[in-house]
């Protein structure tokens, strides 16, 4: 298979965020919006989901950090 780069560079910046849960729910359904008939960014969110699964992200424990 392929892989094909999404031509709008300003949606594909914005898939880590929507795989990470960390967009406000306006620019989510941008997202969704989008990904409803983009297979190339449909593919890069379950390539991003895919490699946070496996490498996720450290829990940091920021109030203990910024008490130090």
């Amino acid at each position: 298979m392929t892989m094909r780069d999404c031509p709008d560079g300003a949606m594909r910046d914005q898939l880590p965020l929507y795989v990470s849960g960390r967009m406000d729910a306006r620019a989510r359904l941008a997202v969704d919006a989008h990904l409803a008939c983009c297979a190339d960014c449909t593919a890069e969110v379950a390539m991003l989901a895919a490699v946070g699964r496996a490498f996720p992200a450290p829990d940091v424990d920021v109030s203990r950090i910024a008490a130090a």
